[in-house]
């Protein structure tokens, strides 16, 4: 076990945000380490039949090395730089928007939760950040990046959420705010993403009806973010004011 016990101490250290003390293996092996299989010789032969072609000569010239060129073709790919409409082109907010016009507000945050869901898990590209996160903090200009995509979608639906919120009369509750909201959902399809790499079969299970867990937690999550009464209560109060009896935590009468 001892050998399995060094084993996972070098893969603790592969995954660490220190970058001070890494092993000399380490430290020899180049970030996008899960996409050091690339070579020249790939793309080369990738854009032979792009019209007009382009030579292994010009991608030399505009690179000085593999690893500035892998570097940059993966953040142009995690950033959909060549795909405008980005990874979800078919569920925007202003689908979620037409949809709750239409449908009512749960049928369009299920269908734009799961159509999201579904254009990610097809796309491989959905699952790069998986191996890119754990090393992102040593290498602060890609994490800006990459962080800076992601407010500027989590601004977009933010709007999205609150020309809905204003369109129902709906307030939400103390702790809550559009942009947190947002950043909620987006912390449920991380987790939810992965885990459909996982455990597919748990995740198909756990559908009801036609709704994927996901678009359930979704729906959940904004009920719970919801004041509908007007109480102004945060949601942990609110919990504790449905359970309790005088303030005091229910007792199981039969003790």
């Amino acid at each position: 076990m001892r050998i399995l016990d060094a084993a996972a101490e070098l893969i603790d250290a592969s995954l660490s945000e220190a970058s001070g003390d890494l092993p000399a293996r380490l430290r020899s092996i180049h970030f996008p380490a899960a996409l050091d299989w690339i070579r020249i010789e790939d793309i080369t032969r990738v854009l032979s039949g792009y019209q007009p072609a382009i030579s292994k000569k010009a991608i030399v010239n505009r690179w000085g090395s593999k690893e500035e060129l892998v570097h940059d073709a993966a953040l142009h790919c995690i950033l959909y730089r060549d795909q405008p409409a980005g990874g979800t082109p078919d569920a925007t907010p202003e689908f979620l928007v037409a949809v709750a016009t239409s449908a009512g507000l749960a049928r369009a945050i299920t269908v734009t939760a799961d159509t999201i869901m579904g254009n990610l898990v097809s796309s491989p590209r959905s699952f790069l950040l998986m191996h890119l996160a754990p090393m992102l903090p040593r290498h602060p200009e890609i994490q800006r990046q990459i962080a800076e995509d992601g407010l500027r979608i989590q601004r977009e639906w933010s709007q999205g959420y609150q020309q809905l919120m204003m369109a129902y009369g709906i307030v939400l509750r103390p702790e809550w705010t559009m942009e947190r909201l947002a950043l909620a959902v987006q912390l449920l399809l991380d987790g939810h993403l992965l885990r459909t790499r996982i455990d597919p079969y748990l995740i198909e299970t756990a559908r009801w009806e036609s709704s994927s867990v996901f678009a359930t937690a979704v729906v959940t999550l904004i009920v719970g973010a919801i004041d509908h009464d007007r109480s102004g209560l945060t949601a942990a109060d609110y919990l504790d004011s449905v359970t309790s009896a005088s303030g005091r935590p229910i007792t199981d009468s039969r003790s």
